[in-house]
């Protein structure tokens, strides 16, 4: 049975077979890993449909059990940090009580930080361009003096975009 719930975690749908297999404990892993992942429990209805097919009923219980314990995982703010500092969506509705508010907190720290990185990688590369614009013979030679003349301009940005990216990175965890 560990194969099938492994098999049931690791899957964005579920097989027949694994609906088949899959036992009480299958679908209170299954709950609680979809928890984790930040999935409502609206996820078991798709569980259910899947398993139709096949007749077979999943244990909605274990399920929900599973996924009140995995929920309390996901709806912590070291989670939410790296969630939004991963650039995904934030799913802080799922959260009971006042974790759900932390949550959003926390998520908006780290999509900062997620934001900002993405600036600092973005003109990162437009510096490369530019460089490579400047020395490649294959350009004019307007467009080359154009480049170089841009590159300062380019490489401050950089700069303030790599202060943008710790002072994001600095911003404590929202704990109350």
């Amino acid at each position: 049975m560990m194969a099938a719930a492994a098999a049931l975690t690791g899957c964005a749908s579920i097989s027949e077979e694994q609906c088949r297999l899959a036992d009480s404990s299958s679908w209170e892993r299954l709950g609680r890993s979809d928890a984790q992942a930040g999935m409502a429990t609206t996820r078991l209805n798709q569980h259910q449909e899947a398993c139709a097919k096949v007749g077979v009923l999943p244990d909605d219980r274990a399920y929900i059990r599973g996924w009140s314990q995995g929920v309390l995982e996901y709806c912590t703010p070291h989670n939410a940090r790296e969630v939004g500092r991963k650039g995904a969506s934030s799913n802080s509705q799922i959260c009971p009580g006042d974790s759900g508010r932390l949550f959003q907190a926390n998520w908006v720290v780290g999509r900062n930080i997620y934001e900002a990185d993405q600036d600092v990688s973005r003109l990162q590369n437009e510096v490369r361009d530019l460089q490579y614009q400047s020395t490649n013979k294959k350009v004019d030679a307007e467009a080359q003096r154009s480049a170089l003349r841009r590159i300062p301009y380019k490489e401050t940005e950089l700069q303030m975009a790599r202060m943008r990216l710790l002072a994001a990175q600095s911003v404590p965890m929202v704990l109350k």
